[in-house]
């Protein structure tokens, strides 16, 4: 019970997050099973980011995301899908993921954060 209470407010502490947009930043979804994919980076937080791909990955699945090329300074690192939505317009369907850094150590979610945000 009280693990379930801390992974809630851990959950909700997340939500809070300051989002900041990005500019246009195209990174690298890579999974396991799934393969490789690009996504477009929507917005960024210091606990995870928001972003968009044609390719349909499961929610809960723990994935590894590249960053986008010429971003100095900025490692790849491991996220886990918290939030997966689908959309249809006419004949074109993408997907919309809310991600969480899953080991990344502060400094580097913070890189990450600094680097990719709009000023």
């Amino acid at each position: 019970m009280e693990s379930e209470q801390k992974r809630m407010l851990e959950q909700e502490d997340r939500r809070e997050a300051l989002r900041q947009p990005t500019g246009t930043h195209i990174v690298l979804m890579e999974h396991p099973e799934e393969g490789t994919h690009e996504a477009v980076l929507v917005n960024i937080s210091r606990t995870g980011m928001l972003l968009t791909s044609n390719h349909s990955f499961p929610e809960g699945c723990t994935m590894t995301v590249h960053p986008p090329e010429g971003a100095a300074g900025l490692l790849s690192v491991r996220m886990r899908i918290q939030r997966r939505r689908e959309h249809v317009r006419a004949d074109e369907r993408w997907f919309e993921y809310g991600l969480s850094f899953v080991d990344a150590e502060d400094s580097q979610r913070h890189t990450w954060y600094l680097n990719l945000r709009l000023d």
